[in-house]
């Protein structure tokens, strides 16, 4: 009965301590990996945007999509650096495990500390980039800002004589007139 409630004793292995190599290979390995997530990310962001963009231009919203398109265009740039990068990461992992000569310890030091930088350099200007739920969120405030304005139109529709909105129309000819013969003087 004793056996199975009974503990094995396993011997401590001993510790052995991490080197400045394997260290080294760890955080560019980690690196690494971040820059593949947000690899991925990217790559998902860019199929929901597209397809968003195409709702959008459906809809007539051109300039929404437009804004799409561009961010579009910046995370397709991102793609490159953080695929130039990873090949980068790539490269040192390799010759710091393969290090066979002492010497070149210190350029070694010096390729993973610019990589490593660089890195996170690109992972936070990947942060500072809209996420979709921003632009979903944009568009809807936009959506709302159209609907106040025809709110608006309707409210003064009803109390403006055609002679009055002829009045408005021609002074805003005007307005355009002046604003794009002389940009800096706007008419109050």
């Amino acid at each position: 009965m004793g056996c199975f409630l009974s503990k094995k004793v396993v011997p401590q292995s001993e510790e052995r301590e991490i080197t400045e190599q394997e260290r080294e290979v760890l955080d560019l390995k980690l690196q690494r990996d971040l820059l593949q997530q947000n690899q991925r990310k990217l790559k998902m962001n860019q199929e929901k945007e597209g397809q968003l963009a195409k709702k959008l231009l459906k809809e007539g919203k051109k300039t929404e999509a437009k804004l799409l398109l561009k961010k579009m265009r910046y995370q397709k740039q991102m793609l490159e650096r953080i695929n130039n990068q990873l090949e980068h990461l790539k490269k040192m992992v390799h010759q710091v495990q393969d290090d066979k000569f002492p010497s070149q310890r210190a350029w070694i030091k010096i390729q993973s500390a610019i990589v490593l930088s660089v890195g996170s350099k690109a992972l936070k200007d990947m942060n500072k980039i809209m996420s979709i739920e921003n632009v979903e969120r944009i568009m809807e405030e936009t959506r709302e800002g159209i609907e106040y304005q025809r709110e608006i139109e309707e409210l003064l529709s009803g109390s403006l004589t055609q002679e009055d909105e002829g009045a408005v129309l021609q002074e805003l000819e005007e307005m355009t007139k002046s604003v794009t013969e002389n940009p800096s003087e706007v008419p109050a």
